[in-house]
């Protein structure tokens, strides 16, 4: 069978845009000869839609451009997922998927494990499914799962689930296994997928296609890398990393492909960027801004930021106070120079020593402490909010996880920003 992997970037909330991608990959996909298109999870709505899901237009909005996609379906199947009221007992909404043929009535699917760990919180908002059947698409027994539903307890942080959606499809004679899926990426987790679905695959003699969620939504950022694994576990096709694509994968294929494994410091160097690059874009800011210490960290974010948005939409700021080094503020104008961004000089030597006059009498006989060094990096923090303000750029803030987590940084100082690129990096990596 020939499915078409649409591994496209949704938009949390942006329905209509979400339409337009599912819509234009699906047109092409069924033009290239797919007899079945999908999608990642949640694609209408984006992943994760959080509270959204409880403004009084979405979910129902949602439906309609299910209803809309249902209009436009031709000779080639859609499987997409959105949102689907729960009007029974339980949470109010499923995490579900529906399967849209010409001239056939649409079937549903709800997602039957919800994880709420980590950084998921599915739970919440959603009921899991009642049960878990095998959908029709044709004379085919389609297996749906969602997400979750393909992980395996030994690929989980630990036991959480009592029941196994693809050991029951399988049971009820499903001929294939699809997953629609928006797992974030992590440091090898790509790995971890392949060996889990080649498993299955291989377990149940049944090809599986694992359609993966691709683009930044906050702080999770999302991988693609979606895969085809044929009847013995073999991996056939596997779609590339941190950029959408599209695919059309016979799932009978005998032709084995190498599964692309990179170096983890270019992986997470590609997450950061889209991460980046999408949460501009999806939150309408157009440049950054940041203050450049001639440190290694704040170096790392200036070469992402201007890989995710271009040199001319980034603008460093060399704040020096009369501790700064002669070479820091060097390394610092030599960092600009390289990466061909725009460097402001804004010196705070005067504005510190005013400042501290205004406490001349309050800390009178008090020895200089941590909130004198204190008062310097709040001063940079409101010269950078002040252009982030003025300009309409978006401060992006430089501390990694290893400072953050010991809590060496300066609240309403190096701590002020919109976006902290790299604090979930730890100092070592």
């Amino acid at each position: 069978m020939k499915i078409g992997f649409a591994q496209i970037n949704p938009t949390v909330g942006d329905l209509r845009g979400n339409f337009e991608k599912i819509a234009t990959a699906y047109e092409r996909l069924a033009a290239a000869g797919a007899e079945l298109v999908i999608t990642p999870e949640l694609a209408i709505a984006g992943y994760p839609p959080q509270d959204l899901v409880f403004k009084s237009q979405f979910v129902p909005q949602n439906l309609e451009i299910l209803e809309h996609l249902q209009a436009l379906v031709q000779s080639a199947a859609l499987l997409v997922g959105y949102v689907e009221r729960n009007d029974g007992r339980g949470k109010p909404f499923h995490n579900a998927a529906a399967l849209l043929q010409r001239g056939a009535p649409m079937q549903k699917t709800h997602k039957s494990l919800l994880p709420t760990y980590d950084v998921f919180d599915e739970d919440r908002y959603f009921e899991p499914a009642h049960r878990v059947a095998p959908l029709l698409l044709g004379e085919r027994k389609l297996g749906v799962t969602i997400c979750e539903d393909i992980w395996t307890e030994h690929y989980l942080p630990r036991p959480y689930y009592d029941i196994e959606p693809v050991r029951s499809l399988v049971e009820q004679r499903a001929e294939l296994i699809v997953n629609l899926s928006a797992s974030p990426f992590s440091l090898g987790k790509q790995s971890v997928r392949h060996e889990m679905v080649a498993s299955l695959a291989s377990t149940y003699s049944l090809p599986i296609c694992y359609c993966n969620a691709v683009g930044g939504n906050d702080q999770l950022v999302f991988d693609g890398n979606s895969i085809a694994l044929n009847r013995a576990g073999q991996l056939i096709a596997q779609l590339p990393s941190f950029r959408e694509a599209e695919a059309v994968i016979e799932t009978d294929s005998t032709t084995i492909v190498s599964s692309i494994l990179r170096e983890p410091s270019a992986d997470l160097f590609d997450a950061l960027v889209l991460g980046l690059r999408d949460y501009l874009s999806k939150c309408n800011f157009k440049s950054a801004v940041l203050g450049l210490s001639g440190g290694i960290d704040s170096a790392v974010v200036a070469v992402i930021a201007v890989h995710a948005l271009g040199a001319e939409n980034v603008l460093g700021v060399s704040m020096p106070s009369p501790y700064s080094s002669r070479g820091s503020i060097e390394d610092a104008l030599a960092l600009a120079s390289n990466l061909g961004i725009k460097c402001l000089q804004i010196p705070i030597g005067n504005a510190f020593g005013c400042f501290k006059a205004q406490f001349t009498e309050v800390f009178k006989g008090l020895p200089e402490d941590t909130t004198e060094e204190n008062m310097q990096s709040r001063l940079r923090g409101m010269i950078l909010m002040s252009l982030s303000n003025k300009f309409g750029h978006l401060l992006l803030t430089t501390g990694n996880k290893s400072e953050l987590a010991v809590g060496y940084c300066t609240i309403y100082g190096d701590m002020a920003g919109g976006l902290a690129v790299i604090s979930d990096v730890p100092k070592t990596m």
